[in-house]
């Protein structure tokens, strides 16, 4: 069972549980979407998750840049 505190899912627990004596690759032991649910997990407890990132204010930038235009440049006769 994987052990979730409140720093986030506690993976050496993890793996010492499933493989007590060892192991050769990491594979072996937990599967690659386990792995990217407990990054997501610790993204989330740390505030780094995309969906908080991408809704709060910019921390290092105090007012937008004016944005490229998208349509391309204009030719005026």
């Amino acid at each position: 069972m994987t052990e979730i505190t409140e720093n986030g899912v506690e993976l050496s627990a993890l793996v010492e549980e499933r493989a007590p004596n060892g192991f050769k690759e990491l594979s072996d032991v937990i599967t690659r979407q386990e792995l990217e649910e407990i990054a997501d997990e610790y993204k989330r407890i740390g505030g780094f998750d995309v969906e908080r990132l991408n809704n709060r204010t910019s921390l290092s930038v105090s007012s937008p840049l004016p944005r490229a235009s998208t349509t391309g440049p204009t030719v005026e006769d």
